[in-house]
């Protein structure tokens, strides 16, 4: 059964059917049987579509159809406090945000899928990424 860990990079455009790529991403999610990501997640997709809907890139429906898309997604979300220390290790070269990512991947030994090329690039991270 392929798993896969998510960053919100991915949920954000994957739940935005118009983003650049959302199809591509979508047909990797099928591929998967399970996803895992940081509690986190929630609220850091949720402040990408606030920030598109500010700044008019989305309309209200959009953002509404997003957020209901997050609340059934059926990825397992994970608490980041076991891996506090590791996040802390990653620290210099990424955010805490990416290193709970980063960590989880490790530790759970899954790609991370994501659409940030400068956190494929980083010195530190010992997961596989798969960049879309």
């Amino acid at each position: 059964m392929p798993s896969l860990v998510l960053d919100a990079s991915i949920l954000v455009d994957a739940l935005r059917p118009m983003a650049q790529g959302s199809a591509v991403i979508r047909g990797r999610l099928k591929e998967v049987d399970s996803w895992f990501a940081p509690h986190t997640i929630d609220v850091e997709c949720m402040s990408a579509w606030r920030a598109l809907r500010m700044r008019g890139e989305i309309d209200d429906r959009t953002l509404r159809r997003a957020l209901d898309g997050l609340e059934t997604w059926p990825i397992e979300r994970l608490a980041s406090t076991p891996l506090i220390a590791r996040i802390h290790e990653l620290s210099p070269t990424i955010t805490p945000y990416d290193g709970a990512y980063v960590a989880i991947a490790e530790a759970l030994n899954l790609p991370l899928l994501t659409r940030d090329a400068r956190l494929t690039r980083a010195s530190g991270p010992r997961c596989q990424f798969e960049l879309i």
